[in-house]
């Protein structure tokens, strides 16, 4: 099998900027939400748009840029033709996106994880790079780590994902200090302890997501050992 990847321009940021100590450009202006978030509000449901708006307002740098990842996930994929939904309601769990089908039923979720150095390793990298713009370092995440993220994201939604009967996949982004790849990944989840997708069939799929030049690139990974078939990743899958 043959994954596919696709690439989603981001939206551009004007001056002024500043580098944050998790590596993303940060504005120092009062027109950060309308000039970064723009754009990719078009893109999802109206009544969305308020949930996010709210998070923004309330919360800290770091969980604003978690919260920017899955708003980027979800636009990106609407723009795609899926009809998802944010942080609906499922039998007490509000997964970060729902997938609808055509008569307005909940049909696959997904959760938005970000994969990125422990946080004392993080505030190193980026202190030096906002100081010197250049980090010499060896970065890199054990595989071992990941296995364990997946698992926990996992157990959170294993009870609901068996009541409803419906996919669920992990969308995974991977901060640019963690120097994870696709080939990384395949490793984890086919092969590492007998591959993880093996270990937790009730996950569909993972999805990849990465900045690269100023684009986000997506990869799909499908479970095949998984009971459902996640439309999501089916989609961008080729044999």
């Amino acid at each position: 099998m043959r994954l596919h990847r696709i690439a989603k321009p981001l939206v551009w940021l004007p001056f002024p900027m500043a580098l944050g100590y998790d590596g993303n450009l940060v504005m120092n202006s009062k027109n950060y939400e309308e000039l970064r978030l723009r754009e990719l509000y078009r893109s999802i449901c109206s009544t969305d748009v308020q949930k996010f708006k709210t998070k923004f307002d309330k919360q800290s740098l770091r969980e604003k840029f978690h919260t920017l990842r899955e708003l980027q996930f979800g636009a990106f994929h609407r723009e795609e033709g899926f009809e998802l939904r944010y942080e609906l309601e499922i039998d007490g769990k509000t997964p970060d996106w729902s997938l609808l089908d055509k008569n307005g039923k909940v049909s696959e979720i997904v959760d938005v994880i970000t994969l990125h150095q422990r946080y004392d390793k993080e505030k190193e990298i980026y202190s030096v790079i906002k100081s010197t713009n250049v980090w010499a370092g060896w970065i890199t995440i054990p595989p071992d780590h990941i296995f364990r993220k997946f698992a926990d994201k996992s157990g959170q939604y294993s009870v609901l994902v068996e009541s409803q009967n419906i996919p669920f996949s992990i969308a995974a982004f991977a901060a640019f200090d963690t120097a994870i790849d696709e080939a990384d990944l395949k490793h984890i989840l086919y092969s590492l302890h007998d591959g993880w997708f093996n270990a937790y069939p009730e996950v569909a799929g993972i999805i990849l997501f990465r900045e690269r030049i100023f684009e986000n690139e997506y990869t799909y990974f499908l479970n095949p050992w998984s009971k459902h078939v996640s439309t999501m990743c089916t989609k961008y899958y080729e044999k």
